[in-house]
């Protein structure tokens, strides 16, 4: 099973349709909230693949996923991953997870990158140009999804 959390349907509608296509079941989540407790249950059993936008919306759990902590949301799927690493450390979360995201800003990109390179998680960039099936190849790269 594959996790997407991230809002914006309609941007990832495309490339969600082309994974489906290619054999793969995917769970879509909106919120950061729903996001930790499906992948920390699918990581359990027969999670292939969390996707994960770093701009969400926070969801029930506005303690873990508050303004402060995620920059006004700016930042809370890196808070998601954050919390799941340091508190199941025993699941192999750089092996599950990519960060996929559409910032431009420079600063907040640097800091993106930054936190791929600390927790060994896959970083891909959302843009106009990558298209879906550009987007399915570098998922079947980095995660040999077939």
């Amino acid at each position: 099973m594959i996790v997407w959390i991230d809002e914006d349907e309609r941007y990832n509608f495309a490339s969600r349709l082309l994974i489906e296509r290619a054999g793969h079941s995917i769970s879509l989540i909106s919120n950061a909230t729903d996001g930790y407790s499906t992948l920390l249950n699918a990581a359990q059993g027969d999670l292939k693949l969390g996707i994960v936008d770093v701009m969400l919306l926070p969801g029930d759990d506005r303690d873990r996923f508050s303004e402060t902590n995620t920059r006004n949301g700016v930042l809370t799927g890196l808070v998601l991953i954050r919390e799941l690493i340091e508190n199941h450390p025993e699941i192999e979360w750089k092996k599950l997870i990519t960060l996929y995201s559409r910032a431009s800003d420079p600063a907040i990109v640097i800091e993106i990158e930054n936190f791929s390179k600390e927790y060994g998680v896959s970083y891909i960039k959302k843009s106009r140009i990558l298209t879906p099936v550009e987007f399915l190849l570098k998922l079947s790269e980095k995660f040999n999804l077939g």
